[in-house]
């Protein structure tokens, strides 16, 4: 749910269930997601987006990654834990040409018991996947480095539902990231448009937009190029 106006979000947050996910429209490795567990929680985060808002860069809760990345084992400690210490004093470049983040809030489902999400990536006629999953006592996938790669990981009908989703968006290249609901049904968790390009690199081959799969290494940067290309002649 996406609100524009407060009076309509506290409403509807006294009408709804918990918990909820609350986010803002910027981030990525899961900054900027909240777990809403309670009434009192949503209306705390409502009245801050419509008063002094958010930052684009939470740098507590950067800090706060950075520690359970260490404690995960999935960060070396020493040059982790200084970048974190000093994202606290030492303002991000892009943070200062950022406005801070209000006038809105977002809240999503939280849809239990996923222990990982899929990630499909779409560019033109051609699709490639990876499952991502969940971060040790967390519910996200995001940016917990604990990826597998093969085909038989991935559930097809995400690649289906991405592609035909791209089509309706007419668009060049999209990242969608998808959860189950209780029946096992795949729902798209969000949609986003670009990613670190080398986390891709395992990935033992591709999809046509007909769900054929070619296995072997490919370069996705050259299907911009292509796609980019063939727009241009038309």
């Amino acid at each position: 749910m996406f609100f524009y106006e407060k009076t309509e979000a506290i409403d509807w947050i006294k009408s709804t269930t918990f918990p909820k996910v609350f986010k803002l429209r910027g981030g990525a490795g899961a900054l900027n997601v909240n777990l809403v567990r309670t009434e009192k929680e949503a209306i705390y985060f409502t009245n801050k987006a419509f008063s002094r808002g958010f930052s684009q860069f939470d740098r507590f809760g950067f800090l706060k990654d950075k520690i359970k990345k260490v404690i995960a084992g999935n960060e070396p400690f020493f040059w982790e834990m200084l970048k974190g210490i000093a994202a606290l004093f030492v303002p991000i470049e892009f943070t200062k040409m950022r406005d801070r983040e209000k006038g809105y809030v977002y809240f999503q489902d939280f849809i239990p018991n996923n222990a990982f999400d899929i990630r499909v990536v779409v560019v033109g006629n051609k699709a490639f996947a990876n499952k991502r999953i969940n971060r040790k006592n967390d519910f996200w996938a995001s940016g917990s480095r604990n990826y597998l790669f093969e085909k038989k990981e991935i559930d097809e009908r995400c690649v289906q539902i991405a592609f035909e989703v791209n089509r309706k968006l007419n668009s060049q290249s999209t990242y969608y990231d998808f959860v189950f609901d209780e029946a096992s049904n795949p729902l798209i968790l969000e949609i986003s448009y670009c990613s670190v390009v080398h986390k891709y690199d395992k990935c033992p081959g591709y999809w046509d937009d007909k769900l054929n799969f070619y296995e072997g290494k490919f370069n996705p940067q050259y299907w911009h190029i292509e796609n980019l290309i063939s727009t241009i002649k038309k």
